[in-house]
Order: C-alpha cells, then sequence, then structure tokens
C-alpha cells in the first residue's frame, strides 16, 4: 500500500426486525430540548465554510435540519425527521453490556458483539466494527441519500460534487465531539451509530466517518474503505485521483481519501495536516473495506 499525493427533506422509514429500546441508555447523550448549533469552520486548504444545525424532537419524533456550504460555493440546507419509534428500535441493535458478555463463552462471544456492532480482534481486544455498522444503517439512511440526490439533479452536481456535498456536511454542519466510552452500562467503543449522529449532530472521526459511508453506501457502484492510521478513522472512494488528490492503492485499484472528521472544510482528496505523516509513518496503518468487494 502507498500515500500519493497526485433543500432537501428526508425521513428515516420504520423498519423491522429491531428489539425494542430502553430510553435510558440515549438520555445521556440528547437533550430533551431544542438545541442550536452554528460554526465557522477554517479550512486548513485556505477557505472557510460556514455551518449550522438544528435540532429538536416531539412526542413522535427527532429532527435535525443542517445548513452547510459545498466545495463549489453553494448554500445547501439538508433535513431529517427520524419517527421515534424506528429511531429507538435503530438505536438499540448498537453498543453492548459487558455484564451480558460475561455470561457468553466461545462462538456466543462473536455473535453476541456482531449484533452489536462488535468484532473481536484477539481473546482480550474488543473492536468497534465500523463496516458493519455502514452496512446496518445504509438501508435507513436512504431517504437521507434521496435527498441529497434531489439537492444534484438542482443543482446539476456530477458524481464528484454530490460526494462533496456530503463531506461538506459531515465536516462543518456535524460537531466533532468524543463519545464516552460507557453510557448507563453499555459499553459504546467511543462511537455513535451513522443515524446517532446524524440526529445528535455530533461524534468523532470514527462517528463521522460512518454516517458519511452510510449515507454514500446507497449509491450504485460506490466502493468505499476504511483507512485507519494511530488514533484515527478516514476513509477512500474509488475514482481516478485528479492532480494533487490524496489516494491509497489498495488490491490494485485507487482510492481518493475523505477526512470526515472536520471541522476543517477539506475537499474529498486533501486530507488534515495531521494525517498524511500519519498515513506515512512506520506504523502504518490499516485498511477494511465497507462492503464485500465482490
Amino acid at each position: 500500500m502507498r500515500v500519493t499525493r497526485l433543500c432537501a427533506w428526508a425521513v428515516l422509514p420504520a423498519f423491522a426486525g429491531l428489539a425494542a429500546f430502553s430510553w435510558h441508555c440515549e438520555r445521556v447523550l440528547f437533550s430533551p430540548s431544542e438545541a442550536l448549533y452554528d460554526q465557522a469552520a477554517d479550512s486548513e486548504s485556505g477557505g472557510e465554510a460556514h455551518a449550522t444545525q438544528r435540532l429538536s424532537q416531539g412526542p413522535d419524533f427527532y429532527r435535525a435540519d443542517y445548513g452547510f456550504e459545498n466545495f463549489n460555493g453553494d448554500l445547501l440546507h439538508i433535513g431529517y425527521q427520524a419517527p421515534r419509534q424506528a429511531y429507538d428500535s435503530y438505536c438499540a441493535g448498537f453498543w453492548y453490556s459487558r455484564a451480558v458478555l460475561d455470561t457468553l463463552s466461545g462462538p456466543d462471544i462473536d455473535s453476541y458483539l456482531a449484533s452489536r456492532g462488535f468484532k473481536r480482534l484477539s481473546a482480550t481486544v474488543i473492536s468497534v466494527d465500523v463496516p458493519a455498522m455502514i452496512r446496518r444503517s445504509s438501508g435507513p439512511l436512504k431517504s437521507l441519500s434521496s435527498a441529497f440526490d434531489r439537492i444534484a439533479v438542482q443543482k446539476g452536481y456530477d458524481s464528484e460534487s454530490l460526494i462533496g456535498a456530503v463531506a461538506a456536511m459531515v465536516q462543518t454542519a456535524i460537531r466533532f465531539q468524543i463519545p464516552p466510552l460507557e453510557a448507563n452500562g453499555l459499553r459504546t467503543g467511543g462511537i455513535l451509530p451513522p443515524v446517532m449522529t446524524f440526529i445528535r449532530g455530533w461524534g468523532n472521526c470514527d462517528s463521522k466517518t460512518g454516517l458519511l459511508g452510510a449515507i454514500l453506501a446507497n449509491w450504485p457502484n460506490m466502493r468505499m474503505i476504511g483507512i485507519t492510521p494511530p488514533g484515527h478513522y478516514l476513509m477512500g472512494v474509488l475514482r481516478i485521483p485528479a492532480r494533487g488528490d490524496v489516494f491509497v492503492e489498495y488490491r490494485g485499484l485507487q482510492y481518493v481519501l475523505v477526512e470526515p472528521a472536520g471541522p476543517a472544510w477539506l475537499p474529498p482528496g486533501t486530507v488534515g495536516v495531521d494525517t498524511l505523516p500519519e498515513l506515512n509513518a512506520a506504523a502504518g496503518f490499516r485498511i477494511e473495506p465497507f462492503f464485500d468487494e465482490s
């Protein structure tokens, strides 16, 4: 592997097959009152983007509205309303209980962790399974992807501008904040699942990458990989690199890097000032495809 420099609305549909959700898991993460947020994000490439978010909830729904600037200068707005029951059921499928884990053995441990969005790296190390979270979240976020499609049609965007619009929103309108490692007895792995990240309006690099990947996953022929230098997480999108783009080669194909963490406003192909040295460091980095390559 080598690294080289070369206004719409969506509604989360109800979906079946998930267990009932216990509300106490969420209380520490989202105040019942309406939340407002406004920021100007300095770009590490010399520009500046302005972004806003408005988060609210009613008896039967959660709602998130974001305003942000795309890399071509367009001011965009995206909104998403999630029925409370569907959203709560989605959230019930993530994070794990150490008490439950201690009662299991053998393959049951792996099955339980997989059902919560985690995997065992060794007998003693448990890790968040970001690709699995993305795969489980792309369906619930399909309507949000469709809302971005409508923006692309209205604005005449090509695929590059469309990907850039989603990336700009995740970077600048979603606040950077590190989740707690435990919430009311559940181990979070320091990550919010993608739909929760969008509804809550904040997340760390893992959470934001999961959100970006889950939205993009709804578009045909979208091939993506996760990139994990020490202490960081970003992603790559399969396309031919433009001059100056940062990309990695994986199994003979070139993936242009996207830096979802923010708040820096960085177009696809540009990474943070600290990321490139991490990628080229002797420690290296791990690559994990988000979907089966076949």
